[in-house]
């Protein structure tokens, strides 16, 4: 009993189980096939309500979570794209957008799902990216409720663990008041009129 505790304790799952590791062993599967691919910036990698035939491990770049005109999250390399709607017979919710320019490793979705129902540890490479995906959806919906200064600094948190960001600028380059005012829920000038406060 205590093989199984220690076998399913959450913090040694989402170590275990993390997309990195799947990916891994899908690469080295002879009968997977897979093929890199650069989505440049502003590219649909996958979208909302249409069925897709692919799975996508990000190896590089960022890509925005989105929904009509709304930036809903982010998402980092070394997250797979479209795990989540494995054996659903149902569209994307959301569209993936190349946020940066995006390399990707792309596999084929009928080949992944094969190869995952022959595993007794598929449901926790599931489980585990599912649960990324839904703890950024979450962190993004909770600051979003806040209002004004506030919700912009929370804002500036988040985006500062996904983007690297060299320079002393408290947004990194790649985004412009634009789009933060897209991912914040605020008017752009508005955001233009609380970060220059900050001198940003």
């Amino acid at each position: 009993m205590n093989d199984i505790s220690e076998l399913y304790n959450i913090k040694n799952v989402h170590i275990d189980f993390q997309p990195q590791n799947l990916f891994e062993r899908l690469i080295n599967e002879n009968k997977i096939h897979y093929k890199e691919k650069v989505f440049s910036k502003g590219s649909f990698i996958v979208k909302e309500k249409t069925q897709h035939n692919y799975i996508y491990f990000i190896k590089d770049g960022i890509v925005s979570v989105e929904k009509q005109e709304d930036i809903y999250t982010f998402f980092p390399k070394g997250n797979f794209i479209g795990l989540n709607v494995l054996s659903r017979e149902r569209s994307p919710f959301f569209s993936f957008v190349a946020f940066t320019d995006v390399e990707v490793i792309r596999f084929d979705r009928a080949e992944v799902e094969t190869y995952l129902n022959r595993m007794q540890e598929r449901w926790l490479f599931l489980y585990v990216q599912e649960q990324r995906f839904r703890d950024h959806i979450y962190e993004c919906y909770l600051f979003r409720r806040e209002k004004g200064i506030e919700k912009v600094e929370l804002a500036i948190t988040f985006i500062n663990k996904i983007f690297p960001n060299p320079t002393q600028r408290v947004l990194p380059p790649e985004i412009p008041y634009k789009e933060f005012a897209r991912f914040v829920g605020i008017k752009e000038s508005t955001i233009q009129k609380i970060l220059k406060k900050r001198n940003v």
